[in-house]
């Protein structure tokens, strides 16, 4: 904004009569134009090049007219006064220096005054948000950056918080309404949690306290973690079962049956079909609540070999409550058709600020919230389990899970198969968590007749063959294989109007036969009707009264002696087995009764029958 330079005079004008006449004089240059004015005022004021406020030169004289006497020449013009230059600032101003300028002189114009004001702004913050969003909360443990909105910020010199845990490692961006830092609480603590007042040094001095200039620190925990997709099942215990639907962690607390000790740190068992992949619902608390929410965050559970648990939706802090969720999903799938028993799969759950992923070098840096724990049995394939059996209600137990699964490992049928009949051989089969079951050990009164009571030990560990059978069958039912309940009958018939033919099963020893008590059997020489040959034996049971004919077990059978049979679960000898239709407390006085190695029938009177011992 220079002034202007002054027009040349004019030149005088010549005479038409030499030396008889005086020639015009030149005329005066004209004046320079004084400098401009310049006024700059802001937070910082930096000037690249230079600002121009000079005074305009002065125009140059006319020159006097010629051929005549005393003419003279025009004088020139003034140089104008140089402008003026203000630079307001409470920042240091770059790029120029204070100056006084300079008259003008003659012709030539004068130089600006330059002067530069410094008045005093205090630094003063107004607002703070966290990691680009509207928040002044942020998580124990983790990094990120803060922004910090005010007025006379520019050129700060340093950030900081009260209180301990909290730091700002570096400034990121400065201007006179902005701030930016970088904030690290990797070393908060609980005792960190809470408000921290935030300040902001300048040249001009330290911002103050304010409910603007706050930032908020809160600590996040797991609270809790549901798995969604497995599948429903009761937990059985002696005398009663629970629901599970779904499993979580910890495990459910109420019904009357509660996890175990030693299974995944008290979180229920999770059940999934192979191929298929978990999912759950993660809750997380905060403490202290904090007063404004945190949209953005990100959480994770990583697992060792099983894959990384994700969210399928935002995750957000709310503001004022105490919880809050996040639906996750395992991005890996469990190996088609293959069995697993995993004890525990253990959830590492870390949270975020922001960002989508824990690695290393990311800009969030993520903090551990807790491990969850439960223990996940992986079946073959999807279950076949009826959902009624015999017009009886056939919920999933847990035994049966078991017994399906063991320790995992098999990919067919034939090695799932494999692996439930192991658990049932050499007589110890039992429940998930180590109770007994055991073979007609209390009388068929005080034996379980189906597979669902035989696991609760309902009334008493005892159990009925059907039940034991239907239990292998639902085990099976677990791991997708279907299977059929078969009947074993005595190889005879009954006669017509006789009562039905049973089994007793191995092993007995028949009097007078070899190996056996010297003697002759009761009914040797006895040919009424009915008493025929070969029904020569007489066996004694209990009495009709006592409503189980062969328990308590005899001392004496009569002609038959009770020696060393079969193997039963937790029976060492299995002193008599019913198999076909009707129990021996069901039939009238005089019954049939089975008797060899083999299976043959007799005839019986009373308390008594005959038996032959057959091949």
């Amino acid at each position: 904004m220079n002034g202007g330079n002054g027009g040349n005079g004019g030149n005088g004008s010549s005479t038409a009569v030499y030396d008889l006449d005086r020639a015009g004089d030149g005329g005066g240059g004209g004046a320079g134009g004084a400098g401009g004015f310049i006024v700059l005022q802001a937070g910082t004021v930096q000037v690249t090049g230079s600002l121009q406020a000079l005074g305009g030169n002065g125009g140059n004289y006319g020159s006097a007219g010629s051929n005549g006497g005393g003419a003279i020449n025009g004088h020139p013009g003034g140089g104008g006064g140089g402008g003026r230059i203000a630079l307001i600032s409470p920042n240091p101003v770059v790029g120029v220096l204070a100056s006084s300028g300079s008259n003008a002189s003659g012709s030539t114009g004068g130089t600006p005054t330059v002067s530069i004001q410094t008045p005093e702004c205090t630094p003063a913050v107004s607002g703070i948000q966290a990691n680009g969003v509207v928040t002044n909360t942020i998580i124990a443990g983790t990094t990120g950056y803060i922004a910090i909105y005010g007025t006379c910020l520019g050129n700060a010199t340093s950030a900081q918080a009260d209180g301990t845990g909290l730091q700002f490692p570096s400034m990121m961006y400065t201007a006179d309404g902005q701030v930016n830092v970088s904030y690290s609480c990797t070393a908060c603590t609980s005792a960190s949690g809470g408000i921290h007042n935030v300040t902001i040094t300048t040249v001009n001095g330290t911002s103050g306290a304010g409910s603007g200039a706050q930032v908020f620190v809160t600590t996040v925990t797991l609270q809790s973690f549901s798995f969604t997709g497995s599948s429903q099942y009761f937990r059985d215990c002696n005398g009663a079962e629970t629901l599970i639907n779904p499993p979580t962690y910890p495990a459910t607390s109420s019904g009357a049956c509660p996890q175990v000790l030693g299974f995944g740190t008290y979180g229920d068992h999770a059940v999934y079909p192979a191929g298929s992949a978990m999912a759950g619902l993660a809750v997380f608390g905060v403490n202290p609540i904090p007063a404004q929410s945190v949209p953005g965050v990100y959480v994770q559970g990583a697992t060792s070999g099983y894959g990384t648990f994700t969210p399928t939706g935002s995750v957000s802090i709310p503001a004022g409550q105490p919880t809050f969720s996040a639906p996750v999903q395992d991005a890996t799938a469990f190996p088609s058709s293959q069995t697993q028993f995993i004890n525990p799969l253990n959830i590492n759950w870390s949270v975020a600020q922001a960002g989508s992923s824990c690695a290393i070098g990311t800009s969030y840096t993520c903090v551990s919230a807790s491990t969850s724990s439960n223990p996940i049995y992986v079946t073959l394939a999807n279950s076949v389990l009826p959902a009624t059996y015999n017009g009886i209600t056939n919920p999933v137990m847990l035994t049966y899970v078991q017994l399906a699964v063991g320790n995992g490992g098999a990919t067919s049928q034939n090695g799932a198969f494999l692996d439930t009949w192991l658990q049932f051989t050499g007589a110890t089969v039992t429940t998930w968590d180590g109770r007994s079951m055991q073979y007609y050990t209390g009388g068929n009164s005080s034996c379980a007749q189906t597979s669902q009571n035989l696991v609760q030990n309902l009334p008493t560990p005892s159990g009925q063959c059907a039940a034991f059978a239907i239990l292998l069958q639902s085990a099976l039912a677990i791991n997708g294989i279907h299977s059929n309940f078969v009947q074993v009958l005595p190889l005879y018939a009954s006669p017509p109007g006789s009562p039905p033919v049973l089994m007793v099963i191995k092993e007995w020893c028949f009097l007078g036969t070899p190996n056996c008590a010297v003697g002759t059997p009761y009914y040797s020489n006895r040919y009424a009707p009915g008493y025929a040959p070969p029904w020569i034996y007489r066996m004694f049971l209990n009495p009709i009264s006592s409503g189980d004919y062969m328990y308590l077990p005899l001392s004496s059978y009569g002609d038959l002696t009770n020696m060393q049979g079969v193997p039963g679960q937790k029976v060492v000898s299995v002193k008599f087995c019913k198999i076909g239709h009707v129990y021996f407390d069901t039939l009238p006085i005089d019954f049939r009764c089975p008797t060899n190695q083999a299976s043959v029938s007799s005839w019986v009177a009373q308390q008594r029958c005959r038996v032959t011992s057959g091949a």
